[in-house]
């Protein structure tokens, strides 16, 4: 790439642009899945030539266009697939010049001004040149942050979202910017994909898909899609492009070992079992340029077992609880002893492109992953959960051109199951006043998706403006069986050989929903160039969804007391999403580039919700039962009842985000960028659940002023309102309302430093400060599963930290070539979790019929609380009221990933190598910290004294914040092997 050599050529080089900018070959013409390249070709003075003939090729592939500059010496090659492309230049009496590397990237249009040299030999030697300013692939500052670059980051699964773990914004977990992973989505080729989840598991429980990482190029974390072609993404998107063909033909087959767990893990639980995984893929990519076909394709399989911690802690409470629950049965054995847990799958993927002539263009791509079974410790509870699945993403796209006018047409399929089984016959079981649990989450479950999308974007240029229209058609089919589910508490040791205890169960009612839903979406996008490197964009995007008022059967029981229908909601009209985004190149040498972004984004309906509303529709009871159990065989088949029933707002939304980003990117030196940038988001009609069954208004109050709804009875250590006290309507047990009310707001500020060049050091390294906050309680259990507690002092308790709140979040990456060897490195650092200082879960201390949704009173005079306060000094900004919500934190994650690709041989195309890794070498993930501040003391009982006030026997909890659980497998080494040809 050339630099202006004078003050009369740069200001040629400007008329020059302007020209291009505001001439008859204005604009941009790409979508969010290509890019675009604009090229002017000049003289040494910097004046356009005319006439030069234009070659631009794929580099990877070998496939060529070719044109002639028109009357300004320019010309625009749209519709690119993302890559690295070379444009070669020729005319009479200029030596013919290349450039190389040029980066096409999605949604981007790169300026390329290449300057030739007259020259009077009549075979002038030609000229090559490196496209150098990698400012332009370093990602959009605030708007998206490439994940995968030359090295080799390891990736512990070996799937896509272990790419994730380059970005500070958003981790494997993928919940971006304070939101969960569920409000997340990925993204591939183009095509939104949402892996089906299964109702009780909290966020992250189970693996979202299993694609595997060795079938794609390039990712990118992207908080909102930018692109307004795309249907969906409120929440945050991971974008994925495949794996690209390549020039010839390659194969390479890989595999990878894991052995016995290393000495220095902190795996609990005796004799650790071996870390016996074993990773293969093979992969191929080729291309006929002669003929305009390109491919790619390869499987990936997985199959081992991951030891994981002991999930019950070897103690003396445990040993006791143990042998009981034995004697009395259950098969307990897996619970005191760290567990290989089985991790299975088989993921593979296909792409292929042929170009139809110099006027279409036809791009294909599949990705398919199956887990035949993965095993999980539930991270809420400490329960086994056990899923299979399979996830499909495959799409088509043909791409044309029409004289001014280019046109994309895509159609795609993406189909995704999870089926749940019990991996025993033991109920979810809680021993209250240790913390433990054991048993099966839930029974027998499903849950499928499939959707067909079909989508048209048709792009046209004039008068100094690129126009961009389309629709986007969307059907999906749904299908959520929910599985037979008890719930049974003890309140510690003597209960449990008493068999006394605590029963609730779902009963009755449909078992599965079904039901289809449209979305249809229209779009326009204006983009200009009003000054020299300045790109604006304005557009709209309008949708319009429905909700299955006809899947709902009518509660005729409910219309007696209500003319509110459980079965009615509205879900509004159409959506209206405005864009703006501006993009400038300072000074045109791609060294200072500015990013701003602002817009609005529409996500869609939560399946699990729209589930739930068909579901709990007034014949599923609740039944709840204190006294004997007959536990472990089965529970009472007595006790009271009361129907369940769900009903949405009637002006119920999906949710909505609005977030402004911008961001200046510095191009260093060769290879190298700095970034910073800073986003603002606000996400509105967060589900939130209100339980009209409960009272409106209680009178009873506990010894600090919480309002008591039920009628606490006490075993031991354990706390529940007797079944069916507290109850508005005798009937109904739970009447659960959910409105699109509730908010999140979120700030953040990002800095980056990235080096990428062929040999020799390349890194990455982000950090991002932030804070999120909002009034949407019980966000790890999906919000509106979540009933906040009524009744406290506080009305706006609620608005405070979020759930996901991250304030501190660092990912830096390196990869080092050295003689015959690469070494590569991945560091993590993040704040922990925060959580709300409250009791057990099972201990109900405001009777409104939730087990785990009440914040303690901070009480400094209780004996041992001094202590606990001196540990925590969280504690003392709440103290004398309620535990401020996620007022406490808990420890921060520190992860490191090391990597040694040594090369074997070379000879001619054939080489090989062998991959040394060590894995999880710093603690790898986040605990579970015993949130119970107080524990209810079993010696002493529950007294209902004078003026309508409840004293709860407490003790201060000793082990508060500590560690409860750890789900994280061991350090380990793992060997590989490569071969390529």
């Amino acid at each position: 790439m050339t630099q202006p050599r004078s003050r009369s050529a740069r200001a040629a080089s400007l008329i020059a642009a302007l020209l291009l900018a505001f001439g008859a070959g204005a604009g941009t013409a790409q979508t969010s899945t290509t890019g675009a390249i604009s090229l002017v070709a000049t003289d040494a003075a910097g004046v356009p030539l005319t006439e030069v003939l234009i070659t631009l090729a794929d580099q990877r592939s070998g496939v060529e266009r070719s044109a002639v500059s028109d009357d300004r010496g320019g010309f625009h090659f749209a519709l690119l697939t993302p890559g690295p492309y070379t444009l070669s230049v020729e005319l009479l009496g200029f030596a013919p010049t290349r450039v190389t590397d040029i980066p096409v990237r999605a949604g981007v249009d790169v300026s390329v001004e290449i300057g030739l040299d007259a020259v009077a030999a009549a075979s002038p030697e030609p000229v090559t040149r490196r496209f150098a300013a990698t400012a332009l692939d370093a990602g959009s500052a605030g708007r998206a942050q490439r994940l995968q670059r030359r090295g080799i980051i390891p990736t512990p699964r070996q799937e896509l979202r272990d790419l994730a773990r380059l970005s500070s914004w958003t981790g494997a977990s993928q919940g971006f910017e304070g939101l969960p992973p569920a409000a997340g989505a990925l993204l591939i080729d183009g095509t939104p994909f949402r892996a089906a989840r299964l109702a009780g598991m909290s966020e992250g429980a189970a693996t979202p898909s299993g694609f595997a990482v060795q079938g794609f190029a390039t990712a990118d974390a992207m908080p909102v899609p930018f692109g307004l072609d795309v249907a969906e993404g409120a929440g945050g998107l991971l974008s994925a492009r495949t794996l690209a063909p390549a020039r010839g033909t390659s194969m390479r087959i890989e595999g990878r070992w894991s052995g016995d767990v290393l000495p220095l893990s902190d795996v609990e639980g005796g004799d650790v079992p071996d870390y016996n995984e074993i990773h293969g893929a093979f992969t191929m990519q080729g291309s006929a340029p002669a003929r305009g076909v390109a491919y790619a394709a390869g499987v990936a399989v997985r199959r081992g077992e991951r030891p994981f911690s002991a999930a019950w802690p070897v103690g003396t409470a445990a040993g006791p609880l143990l042998a009981e629950a034995a004697a009395k049965g259950a098969d307990v054995a897996a619970y005191p002893a760290a567990a290989g847990l089985a991790d299975r799958a088989l993921g593979g993927f296909g792409a292929a492109e042929l170009r139809m002539g110099e006027r279409h263009v036809l791009a294909g791509s599949v990705h398919f992953a199956s887990l035949p079974r993965v095993d999980v410790i539930e991270p809420r509870s400490g329960l086994l959960a056990s899923s299979e699945g399979t996830d499909l993403v495959g799409s088509l796209a043909l791409r044309s051109a029409f004289g001014g006018m280019h046109n994309e047409l895509r159609a795609a399929f993406t189909t995704s199951a999870r089926e749940s089984s019990g991996l025993e016959p033991l109920p979810a079981t809680y021993f209250v006043s240790d913390g433990l649990a054991l048993g099966t989450l839930e029974g027998a479950a499903r849950a499928s998706e499939t959707d067909f999308r079909l989508a048209d974007a048709l792009l046209m240029r004039g008068g100094g403006f690129t126009f961009m229209v389309g629709a986007d058609a969307l059907f999906s089919f749904h299908e959520v069986r929910r599985g037979p589910r008890d719930e049974v508490f003890f309140g510690g040791l003597p209960q449990l050989q008493a068999q006394t205890g605590v029963l609730g169960r779902i009963e009755a009612g449909p078992a599965v929903a079904d039901w289809s839903q449209p979305t249809l979406a229209l779009f326009g996008e204006a983009r200009t160039m009003p000054a020299p490197g300045l790109s604006v964009r304005i557009g709209v995007r309008a949708e319009r969804q429905s909700l299955p008022n006809d899947e709902v059967r009518a509660d005729t029981t409910w219309a007696r007391y209500s003319t509110v229908s459980n079965a009615s909601a509205d879900g509004g009209g159409w959506r209206i999403g405005p864009r703006l985004g501006l993009n400038w190149d300072l000074e045109q040498q791609h060294r200072w580039i500015i990013d701003l972004d602002a817009g609005v984004y529409h996500d869609r309906y939560d399946p699990l919700l729209l589930a739930a509303w068909q579901l709990d529709d007034g014949s599923a009871l609740n039944r709840r039962f204190h006294g004997t159990l007959a536990w472990p065989s089965g529970g009472a088949t007595t006790g009271w009842t009361g129907r369940r029933l769900l009903l949405l707002s009637p002006a119920f939304e999906p949710v909505r985000t609005g977030r402004v980003s911008g961001g200046v990117t510095y191009h260093l030196a060769e290879g190298t960028a700095l970034q910073a940038s800073a986003a603002f988001r606000r996400t509105d009609n967060l589900p939130r659940r209100t339980d009209l069954g409960v009272m409106p208004e209680s009178f009873v109050r506990d010894q600090y002023g919480r309002s008591v709804y039920g009628t606490l009875a006490q075993q031991g250590a354990l706390l529940a309102a007797e079944p069916g006290s507290g109850r508005r309507l005798g009937e109904y047990d739970q009447i659960a309302l959910i409105s699109s009310a509730a908010s999140a707001d979120y700030w953040g500020v990002t800095v980056g430093l990235e080096r990428d060049v062929a040999s020799g050091l390349s890194f990455t390294a982000r950090y991002t400060f932030s804070r999120a906050t909002d009034d949407w309680f019980g966000a790890r259990a999906g919000g509106w599963g979540a009933l906040a507690p009524p009744g406290l002092a506080d009305p706006d308790w609620t608005d405070a930290t979020a759930d996901f709140d991250v304030p501190h979040r660092l990912a830096a990456g390196l990869t080092l070539d050295v003689p015959r060897a690469r070494l590569g490195a991945l560091f993590r650092l993040e704040s922990g979790l925060p959580f709300t200082p409250g009791f057990r879960y099972g201990v109900d201390a405001n009777g409104d019929g939730d087990a785990g949704n009440d914040p303690a009173f901070i009480d400094p005079d209780l004996p041992g609380m001094a202590e606990v306060m001196a540990a925590w000094p969280c504690l003392a900004e709440s103290r004398g009221r309620f535990a401020a919500r996620n007022s406490c934190r808990a420890d921060a994650v520190l992860a490191l990933d090391l990597a040694a690709d040594v090369r074997l041989f070379q000879l001619g195309r054939v080489s090989s190598s062998v991959l040394l890794e060590v894995l999880g070498l710093l603690d790898p993930g986040h605990t579970v910290p015993d949130a119970a501040l107080y524990l209810v003391d079993p010696d002493r009982e529950t007294v209902s004294g004078t003026n309508d006030v409840v004293t709860v026997p407490l003790l201060v909890n000793p082990t508060f914040g500590t560690e409860l659980a750890r789900r994280e497998p061991g350090r380990r080494l793992r060997v590989g092997v490569s071969l390529t040809w």
